[in-house]
C-alpha cells in the first residue's frame, strides 16, 4: 500500500496523513475536506508539477512516504526536486529556482532547499524512539512559570539569557517555540499560531512519539523549523525555513 503525507513543506507542519491502511481521511472527512481544499487552491500548472515529481521519485523509491503539496504560494511551478538514498533511507531536497529543471538534476543540489524531507530507518522501534528530542513538559519544567493556551493546554516557559521558550504536550507529540528574548521576541504568538493550525489539520500519529521546534527568528539559507516523527523502527523528519507564512497555502 502506498504511504502518503500530506505536508506543507513551506511551513514545515503536515496537513493530514493517510497511514498504511489509509484510516486517516476515510474516518475523518474534516481531514479529507481540509486535504481537497488545499489540492484545489493550487493551479493545475503547480499540481501537475509535483505530481510528476512524485511519480519520478516513487520509481526509484518505491511506494514511500511523499508530500502532495509544495506550500509554496508562488513558484510552484519551478518546485525542484534531488534526493538521494533508497526505499528504507532517503533524503530528498526541495528547491524553487528561476526554471523547472529535470528530476534529481545536479543543479538542485546546489540550490539551497527551501525543505528536506529524510526518512531514516533503525534496527528496533527503541533505537528510532532515541532519535526523537520527546520531553513531558510538566516534569522537564516543574516550578517554571507557565501561561494557558488554547483548549485547557498549559505550557511551560523556559527563560534564561537570550531565550525565551514555551514548552507543551498534545498527545503523544512534544512541541516547543523558540524567541530570542535579546530581539525582543515573545514565544507566545507562534505557539498560538501553531495551535491554531493543528485546529485545522492533522498531524501523523506518532508510533510512539514524535516532536515539533519552531523558531521565531528566520535565519537565511537555514531550516530550523522541525517537525519529527517515529513510526516504529522508522523515522521521518521535515525541516523548513520559516514558520511566519504557516497556513499560506490554504484557504
Amino acid at each position: 500500500t502506498t504511504e502518503i503525507y500530506t505536508l506543507s513543506l513551506h511551513d514545515a507542519l503536515p496537513i493530514s496523513t493517510v497511514g498504511n491502511d489509509n484510516s486517516t481521511l476515510q474516518n475523518s472527512p474534516a481531514a479529507k475536506e481540509a486535504l481537497n481544499r488545499l489540492i484545489t487552491v493550487q493551479s493545475l500548472t503547480q499540481r501537475n508539477r509535483i505530481k510528476v515529481l512524485n511519480n519520478d521519485l516513487q520509481a526509484q523509491l518505491g511506494q514511500v512516504a511523499l508530500p502532495q503539496v509544495t506550500g509554496l504560494g508562488q513558484g510552484s511551478q519551478n518546485l525542484n526536486i534531488a534526493y538521494t538514498g533508497n526505499h528504507n533511507n532517503y533524503t530528498i531536497n526541495y528547491t524553487v529556482g528561476d526554471t523547472p529543471l529535470a528530476f534529481n538534476s545536479p543543479i538542485v543540489n546546489k540550490q539551497n532547499p527551501y525543505a528536506v524531507l529524510q526518512k531514516q530507518t533503525f534496527n528496533s522501534a527503541n533505537e528510532a524512539k532515541q532519535q526523537i528530542s520527546y520531553i513531558v513538559a510538566e516534569d522537564t519544567f516543574r516550578g517554571m512559570p507557565v501561561t494557558g493556551l488554547k483548549s485547557g493546554i498549559t505550557a511551560f516557559y523556559d527563560q534564561g539569557a537570550g531565550h525565551s521558550n514555551l514548552y507543551w504536550n498534545e498527545g503523544n507529540w512534544s512541541l516547543g517555540v523558540k524567541a530570542n528574548s535579546l530581539a525582543d521576541q515573545k514565544p507566545d504568538p507562534l505557539a498560538h499560531q501553531t495551535l491554531d493550525l493543528l485546529d485545522q489539520y492533522y498531524l501523523p500519529a506518532p508510533k510512539s512519539v514524535g516532536e515539533i521546534s519552531f523558531n521565531s527568528t528566520i535565519t537565511p539559507r537555514m531550516r530550523n523549523q522541525v517537525i519529527k516523527w517515529q513510526d516504529g523502527n522508522i523515522v521521518f523528519t521535515l525541516t523548513a525555513h520559516d514558520p511566519e507564512k504557516i497556513g499560506r497555502a490554504h484557504v
